[in-house]
């Protein structure tokens, strides 16, 4: 790791929504009371876990929940944005989680099920997605399965399985991955020749792995004598650590490794540039070397160049500390052990680059370098002593409809309101645990963190699930729904997708929209005749899917080709788009979709009365075919008649209609050419359209509008942040 800031701050946002119009009402059905659809929570078992990477820090909460921040360069916060974040966040639709790493730039994190998910950095395909793509949301790691503990490196990355064998990824270039070769995988590869490991650790360049026989074992780069072999021989094969034995835990830092013995005593090898060998010299060592004055440890860890250890009521750290990473009180490097100040109930560390992190009674505190806020303080300054992460009520998401905007905060609650920014929000009564929204300009969905739906509004053709036609001022939970992982608002129809890959729909259906095979309006949710599916969005009537595997699927009307087949053809079966494939994100406009590859492309189809598809030729010809709209962008919502985009570098760009100000350029002329700018800062984590009206969610949890008759964007008040308090690691 290097000493090096990167000043660069780009955005990303999340992507779009949902729309107005007249539909056929649905048959009444029978109402069903809350009483006989009360909640089943299943408490998650997960130890309280934090990690640090070279600037940034997560931290895995006992229910099962992943919140990062500071450095986003890379995507590696996985809140779908670039941009440094000073506080804690949520890394959206994360769940179920059990273990986490963060590599320099990239985060991993083990699923209940085995799985491993990854974002951020992609430079030497340690995501293990198969490509080099940098990823600002999770995916998953191909090919892994009976995980039991991660490990991430500078450029690369592990996974122990529950056999005792080792699984790596990434970068190769010193042999790191352990496979016998010097070649880069963006898979997973195993390791040779290594079974019985119950421990795994990465360096920069080297990795190192602790059998049941307590042996160490490490490969990779080994300049400085961080193999612990006795050479500093590079090896693409597992060699043994010499002179150690009875070894119950291992660490690394950027060039050192440590070993913990059963003992309590204390041995390191490697670097020692800054005495991070704590052996009281500056003199690298190829061999293992007992850490002066420590006994009857508990925990160890290591940053780019310190070390600390945990012992019974006091944390001690000793090498580098420029930064202040020791935690002292100094900026004095030291080559022995020193007392971090002021720390009592430490149940966890972690060091970063050049800080640290302690898990302390439940809270977390850390010191050290703070440039890109991953003390999370809210600060950036650097600390030789700790500090407390603070947590605030951010907003997390934002949904836009011509009728009333909603916003979710991390409390779980969601608020509603009007007009641009004129009106003050209100809480929507009756919603707790709230993780996603959806809004039409008719109704709303709301989804928990049970896996549960609730809906309000207007409910003419049964979209609001409840086996009714009544509409709701107040929100009731959708029947028979469990175990959903997203949900979209159409015209009149809902979607829901659920973890096991199903679609359900309800609603009109007078044109095929819920995909069932039919046109029969449903007040419940029907299953969609479509699987393998990770996302949705309802348009106005039809309804888009997107499959793991990046194709597009399509039901309902086919309005200007919006479903890919050139007429006016109504679809009751979801049928595959053709001319599109590696898809990403996807957003329903009226009958315009914009869908963004994994390789940053833009691409759209359907009507174009006014430019919204972004031919930048000035052309209003709709198209049935996928058309290349624009390279490098990060996210993108569509309107009635209009697209939203964030593009390279945290431009907001808009095309086509601009009749109510809804490209927020200050004006009501249409663009059907290159787009105008919106005039805001490029520091959005999260926009949405609806017919007219626009939102952009800000890093600093600002929320803001225009358009529905105010071209230019306006501040919405009353929602931002609440009284910092305490992070803590606790449910």
């Amino acid at each position: 790791m290097q000493r090096q800031k990167i000043t660069f701050v780009l955005s990303f946002f999340l992507s779009g929504l949902l729309w107005s119009g007249c539909v056929q009402p649905a048959q009444p059905e029978s109402e069903l009371s809350d009483e006989a659809l009360t909640t089943q929570d299943q408490a998650l078992v997960t130890a309280p876990a934090i990690s640090a990477g070279n600037a940034h820090t997560v931290a895995l909460k006992a229910n099962g929940t992943v919140w990062t921040w500071g450095g986003n360069y890379f995507g590696q916060l996985g809140d779908g944005t670039a941009a440094d974040r000073f506080h804690p966040r949520r890394v959206d639709n994360l769940k179920d989680i059990t273990a986490i790493a963060a590599g320099s730039y990239f985060t991993l994190a083990r699923r209940v099920d085995g799985s491993v998910w990854a974002w951020g950095d992609n430079y030497a395909g340690q995501l293990g997605d198969g490509t080099n793509s940098t990823r600002h949301r999770p995916v998953q790691v191909t090919g892994l399965s009976n995980v039991s503990a991660l490990a991430a490196g500078d450029y690369h990355s592990l996974a122990l399985k529950a056999d005792g064998s080792v699984l790596a990824w990434g970068d190769n270039y010193y042999g790191q991955l352990g496979d016998g070769t010097a070649v880069s995988s963006a898979t997973p590869v195993q390791v040779q020749d290594l079974t019985g490991v119950t421990a795994i650790a990465a360096g920069d360049y080297f990795t190192l792995a602790l059998k049941s026989d307590g042996t160490v074992w490490a490969w990779g780069d080994n300049a400085q004598g961080q193999l612990g072999d006795g050479t500093t021989d590079a090896s693409s094969s597992p060699v043994q650590v010499q002179g150690v034995s009875d070894v119950i835990a291992i660490a690394v830092g950027g060039a050192h490794s440590l070993a913990l013995k059963a003992d309590g005593t204390l041995w390191a090898w490697g670097d020692n540039s800054y005495g991070q060998l704590g052996d009281g010299t500056t003199d690298a060592r190829a061999s293992p070397v007992q850490v002066a004055g420590i006994s009857g440890a508990s925990a160890i860890v290591a940053g780019s160049s310190h070390s600390l250890a945990l012992t019974t009521g006091a944390v001690h750290a000793w090498g580098d500390n420029y930064f202040g990473q020791l935690g002292d009180g100094t900026m004095d490097s030291s080559t022995t052990p020193v007392q971090v100040q002021g720390l009592t109930g430490v149940t966890a560390l972690a060091a970063g680059g050049f800080y640290t992190v302690a898990l302390v009674n439940g809270a977390v505190k850390s010191w050290g370098d703070n440039y890109f806020g991953q003390l999370g303080d809210g600060t950036i300054n650097a600390s030789p002593a700790p500090v407390q992460a603070m947590g605030f009520n951010n907003i997390t998401s934002i949904a836009a409809s011509d009728n009333q905007h909603l916003a979710l905060k991390e409390d779980g609650t969601v608020w509603a309101w009007s007009g641009s920014g004129t009106t003050a929000p209100v809480l929507v009564q009756g919603l707790t645990g709230v993780t996603a929204i959806a809004a039409s300009s008719g109704h709303a969905l709301a989804l928990k963190a049970d896996g549960t739906v609730w809906a309000w509004g207007a409910n003419y053709s049964g979209q609001l699930g409840d086996g009714t036609v009544t509409t709701r001022s107040t929100p009731r939970r959708v029947q028979g729904l469990t175990s959903v992982v997203a949900v979209s608002a159409g015209n009149g129809h809902s979607l829901a997708v659920k973890s096991d890959g199903t679609v359900w729909a309800w609603g009109y259906n007078g044109l095929g929209a819920l995909g069932d095979g039919g046109y029969t309006s449903r007040a419940t949710p029907v299953r969609a005749k479509i699987a393998g599916v990770k996302a949705i969005a309802a348009g106005t009537y039809y309804s888009l899917f997107l499959k793991a595997d990046g194709t597009v699927w399509g039901s309902g009307y086919d309005q200007h080709g919006a479903l890919g087949s050139g007429g006016y053809n109504a679809t009751p079966n979801p049928t595959q788009i053709q001319g599109i494939t590696g898809v990403a994100t996807l957003a329903a406009g009226y009958a315009h979709v914009t869908a963004i590859t994994t390789s940053g492309d833009l691409w759209a189809w359907g009507y174009n009365s006014d430019g919204q598809l972004c031919s930048g030729n000035g052309s209003t010809n709709s198209s049935s075919v996928p058309l290349l709209a624009r390279s490098s962008v990060l996210g993108v919502a569509a309107g009635d008649a209009y697209t939203l985009v964030l593009a390279g570098l945290g431009y907001l760009v808009n095309w086509g209609d601009n009749s109510f100000g809804q490209l927020g350029d200050g004006t009501t002329t249409d663009n059907n050419n290159y787009g105008t700018y919106v005039g805001v800062s490029a520091a959005a984590t999260m926009i949405s359209a609806s017919a007219t009206s626009s939102l952009l969610l800000n890093t600093d949890s600002s929320v803001w509008a225009w358009g529905g008759g105010t071209s230019t964007p306006t501040q919405v008040q009353g929602l931002t942040s609440t009284q910092p308090t305490a992070f803590t690691v606790t449910p």
